[in-house]
């Protein structure tokens, strides 16, 4: 980054009096000095007229000098330049002429030699001023003011806990906020049966690795653990955590400190609280000092199943079948449930498997069949699903050239039994670990954390089971995946134990997925559970770095002896091979060659046994089986019913919801849209090779964008989804699953990105959610919309409602000041600030003014997924008891207040659009965590939109796409992707009276309080009105804005930005 500011002046004076105002400026100011062709054109860019620098001859004619006495040109025009210094003389300059002793660039870049006494514009040079507003090595910040306490300290460092960015380039103030993604509610010290607990309860947690919590002893503090305490990484509401504390005494007051740990290794404050211990009931801590909890909030309000259906999702016969298959090994599927469901008789689907006309596809690949003639079905050798977004794989059946499996005669004679590998897997799913996730389409769910350095995640023990049978060989392949804060320096070792015995030891360097692949003594393992153990180490005791458990593989070199209904293998040799099986009869199919064999058969009746025996080739893999599974489901799917010309409203909702869908198709087109209805699954089936992925609804409205006449406008996606996407935590993922985004603080949903037509991260279509959860509930947003469709501005009591969080580390009060400065006193506006009125007085003028009805509800401060504000000025606990005098929208211009995605409880936004709830017709909020800059301009950017009817938004889609891309070049693209609006996109806005949103007001007296160079808040001498400082220079590696206008007359910057995080 450069080390130079520049001063900036319009007003045009004497040569000398510049120079003077220049050395005021402080110590190294000057008339600038160019040095090289790039900062020649930055100059002459800043202000595009005549201007002085700091060349002159004045001490001896011809000796050109610059203010600092160095010289660098010697005589006149035919001179030359001194020890290779740059110039950029006018080629008749300098001529020498009487009394032009001081040098100008004229406006283009050339020099001219000019007398001192004429007036002209300036350009001062400097360093680093600390509390202009303008950011120059080596300082890490400058927000306009010299005060500690608000991130930029008194010499513009960034201070403790805070993250400051330059928001509009580099030549605007510092903004600072908190860096600190995690909200702590309650802290208290409790008495439990005799042992002393703090306990904290977090609001939200977003990017927190951890915690660090150190007492007060005398005049230091003292950690009261070592290592770190890990957060739960898979509880975005918040965690209750409880640390023992041996130190503490039940009567006396004792003062904590809690530290947030990022994911990156940052640490920053949280709070400090002075607590007297209080007696409670409860369970006290037995194995550890530490424990961590979910904080509790009411579940999602319906579990679904995913449903079994034997019939097709769409009016009409089906054109192919879907097979649900959950994991490895034979499948079947009759000739009768395939006639059933494409509506043709029995005989003739036999007749397009006996002729090879059956195709059975898996995403873009072909799989092999063999017709079972006797059990009049198809066998296919099934997969488990390695989808993100499916627990089953899908294997789609149609009519078509198919590939039937040859069959070869491969018998031979029985022999003893033989040997092969088969492989054993387990793969345990506790959480997501969303903040990590590097791709939204990578497997981001594990077991376990593991750090050495984190107080009681010190190690992992898990079971994974083998048969009863000799192991002679066995290999353990052991993934991991490294979490946060990991390199050379800070390397996490790994112990691995199998039942108690040592088998390696391993090292996690580098983020990301690692494998690991190791022999195990087969005389450590036995018939039945096999315990592995997993202890971190770490050389480095600071080292706050750790990994996740992914899972474990065991392959076992064994005898191919059975008494399961199947066994699946890999052959170790080429040659006569038999497996021993406990059923009388066995299939076996080589899956390397996708071939059926017909074996020697040989069964004893007299040890209960049968011998399978075939000539087998080294390295195949061949599955062994009496009876083939069913699939888990089977259903019937039809071709993409879409409109042939388009729509303009789009609805898309399960199909057994189309007839609440149709409501909402019928409002729109009664009011002149053209509309549509189109069934997610009929979506999932022809654009995602029938898996439930958010891209497959992407992908067809890029098709409908490109194909239709009318094009799509608006998208309601009727109906909840989750990212549960496999029912990992049984939840499921819901009616319409949501597609997620990577953010530079991890993976949040952004519905709104499914309406990014040209993948540039920007909406180009609205696209709105109604969370229903049932088929009832999705009528009752329906006749919500109805009546809120035939509603007046003039209906709701008050315009706006505006709300301002607790300033804590960010001022949230001031952007809501302001905001309420916009609107013309025609319009009844309030606004409550918890900073000023405290939480409980807030809350209850909060509900004092719901219930006088208002259009427009806007919150911005911090939050959570189930509250605004830390402190709760608003909670989802609320929502049922606040009925509004009429549904409002709300803007919710915070972190993770609409985070829908969450599987185990709804979000506030979710609340709030109920019907049930009768609160809000509509909700624009984050899913994930935003910069609250960013957030409060974009609470700007909506208000004027909305209330400004020659903005052209006539509904609220409108408004939110022409947000997208009006406002993405100052606005970070990821707080757009994860803004997400629940409700109908194509709700009508209601029309104010003209003029009744202005421009913010002009400051009465713009000199007030403006900062002197010093950044001490005094106001610049009268001579230096009109200067403004710059940051920057050619040499800047950051982004830097030139002022697109210069002040005039006492026209000032601002003195302090808005400090709104």
């Amino acid at each position: 980054a450069t080390t130079t500011e520049y001063l900036l002046c319009e007003k045009s004076l004497p040569a000398s009096e510049a120079e003077t105002i220049c050395e005021g400026l402080g110590s190294g100011w000057t008339l600038t000095r160019i040095d090289d062709p790039t900062e020649n054109t930055y100059v002459d860019g800043l202000i595009g007229n005549d201007v002085w620098i700091g060349g002159h001859d004045q001490t001896v004619e011809g000796e050109w000098r610059w203010r600092d006495g160095e010289q660098f040109w010697d005589g006149d025009e035919t001179g030359a330049p001194m020890a290779g210094l740059y110039s950029n003389w006018d080629p008749d300059d300098p001529s020498g002429g009487v009394d032009e002793n001081c040098a100008r660039q004229h406006d283009g870049g050339l020099w001219e030699d000019r007398k001192c006494t004429d007036n002209e514009d300036f350009v001062c040079e400097g360093p680093a001023i600390c509390g202009n507003g303008a950011v120059a090595m080596p300082e890490n910040c400058d927000d306009g003011n010299t005060a500690n306490g608000d991130g930029c300290s008194s010499a513009c460092a960034v201070e403790s806990g805070y993250e400051c960015f330059l928001p509009d380039g580099a030549g605007t103030p510092s903004i600072c906020q908190l860096a600190a993604h995690v909200l702590v509610g309650r802290v208290e010290l409790l008495k439990v049966r005799g042992q002393m607990l703090l306990q904290w309860e977090t609001t939200s947690q977003s990017g927190t690795l951890g915690f660090v919590v150190s007492r007060r002893d005398s005049d230091a503090w003292q950690p009261m653990h070592e290592g770190i305490l890990l957060a739960l990484p898979g509880a975005p509401q918040g965690g209750v955590y409880t640390l023992r504390d041996r130190g503490a005494t039940s009567h006396q007051s004792q003062r904590y400190r809690i530290e947030e740990i990022e994911i990156d290794g940052a640490r920053k404050p949280v709070g400090e609280w002075a607590l007297v211990a209080r007696p409670a009931s409860g369970p006290v801590l037995r194995r550890a000092d530490y424990d961590a909890e979910p904080r509790a909030l009411a579940a999602r309000r319906v579990e679904r199943a995913a449903a079994v259906v034997l019939k097709s999702d769409s009016a009409g016969p089906a054109s192919r079948v879907v097979l649900d298959v959950a994991r490895d090994g034979a499948v079947e599927v009759s000739i009768a449930d395939l006639a059933e469901l494409l509506a043709r008789s029995p005989s003739e689907v036999r007749g397009w498997a006996e002729s090879g006309n059956v195709k059975i596809s898996e995403q873009a690949y072909q799989v092999p069949w063999w017709f079972d003639e006797a059990g009049d079905s198809l066998v296919l050798v099934g997969r488990s699903s390695t989808s993100v977004y499916s627990a089953t794989r899908k294997y789609i059946v149609r009519n078509a050239p198919g590939r039937p499996m040859p069959i070869e005669p491969r018998e031979t004679a029985v022999t003893a039994v033989g040997t092969g590998t088969t492989r054993h897997q387990l793969d345990t799913n506790t959480f997501a670990a969303l903040t990590v996730a590097p791709d939204p389409e990578s497997d981001y769910w594990f077991a376990a954390s593991l750090s050495a350095r984190a107080s009681g995640f010190g190690h992992y023990e898990t079971d994974i089971e083998l048969p009863e049978v000799a192991v002679e060989a066995a290999t353990l392949r052991v993934y991991l995946y490294g979490g946060w804060n990991l390199s050379q320096e800070t390397a996490q070792r790994v112990a691995i134990h199998v039942n108690g015995v040592p088998v390696d030891t391993v090292e996690v360097a580098t983020l990301g997925p690692h494998v690991f692949e190791m022999p195990v003594d087969p005389a450590a393992l036995n018939g039945g559970d096999n315990r592995l153990l997993l202890v971190a180490e770490s050389e480095v005791p600071a080292a706050v770095s750790g990994l996740y458990v992914d899972r474990f593989e065991l392959d076992i070199e064994r005898a191919l002896s059975t008494a399961e209904p199947e066994l699946e293998f890999t052959a170790l040799r080429t040659g006569s091979l038999t497996v021993e099986v406990g059923a009388e009869w066995a299939h076996v199919l080589d899956i390397t060659s996708q071939t059926k064999i017909e074996a020697t058969i040989v069964a004893d009746p007299e040890l209960g046994t049968t011998s399978v025996s075939f000539e087998a080739e080294d390295g195949h893999r061949y599955l062994v089986f009496e009876e083939a599974s069913a699939p888990v489901g089977i259903r019937g799917a039809v071709e993409l019913d879409a409109p042939s010309n388009g729509a303009s409203y789009l609805v898309i909702t399960p199909a057994a919801w189309v007839s609440a869908a149709e409501r909402f198709a019928a409002l729109h087109a009664a009011e002149g849209l053209t509309s549509a209805v189109v069934s997610v699954e009929s979506l999932y089936d022809s654009y995602g090779h029938s898996v439930a992925t958010p891209h497959a609804i992407h992908d067809f409205l890029v098709d409908a964008n490109a194909q239709w006449t009318d094009k799509p406008r608006f998208v309601l996606l009727l109906g909840d989804g989750t990212l549960d996407y496999r029912s990992r935590m049984g939840i499921g993922p819901g009616a319409i699953a949501p597609r997620m985004v990577q953010t530079k603080a991890g993976l949040y949903a952004s519905d709104a990105l499914l309406g990014d037509l040209d993948e540039d991260g920007l909406a180009d279509i609205a696209v709105g959610r109604i969370p229903a959860r049932s088929l009832d509930e999705a009528v009752a947003a329906f006749e919500a919309l109805h009546r809120y469709q035939a509603l007046e501005f003039s209906d709701f009591g008050l315009a706006a409602l505006m709300i301002s969080g607790a300033n804590r580390g960010t001022n949230f009060s001031e952007p809501i000041d302001d905001l309420q400065k916009w609107f013309s006193s025609e319009l009844e506006t309030r606004s409550i600030g918890v900073e000023a009125l405290g939480v409980e007085r807030a809350r209850a003028e909060l509900a004092v003014d719901l219930q006088r009805g208002p259009y427009w509800m806007h919150y911005t401060g911090h939050g959570g997924l189930d509250r605004f504000d830390d402190e709760g000025v608003l909670t989802s606990q609320d929502i049922p008891t606040l009925r509004p005098l009429l549904p409002t929208i709300v803007t919710g211009m915070t972190c993770s207040t609409s985070r829908f995605e969450t599987p185990t409880a709804d979000a506030l936004a979710e609340h709030m659009v109920d019907p049930a709830n009768d609160f809000a017709i509509a909700s624009w909020g984050a899913s994930g965590v935003t910069m609250s800059y960013h957030g409060a301009k974009l609470g700007e950017a909506f208000a004027t939109k909305l209330f400004n009817a020659a903005s052209g938004a006539a509904r609220l889609g409108d408004l939110v796409v022409s947000l997208h891309q009006e406002a993405a070049p100052a606005y970070d693209a990821q707080a757009l992707a994860v803004q997400v609006l629940l409700g109908d996109p194509a709700l009508r806005l209601k029309t104010p009276p003209a003029g009744t949103i202005v421009a913010p007001p002009v400051d009465p007296d713009p000199d007030e309080n403006a900062p002197s160079p010093d950044g001490s808040g005094t106001a610049a001498p009268e001579s230096a009105a009109g200067c403004a400082v710059q940051f920057g220079g050619p040499s800047t590696s950051l982004h830097w804005l030139v002022l697109a206008a210069l002040w005039l007359g006492r026209r000032r910057r601002d003195a302090k930005p808005r400090d709104m995080g």
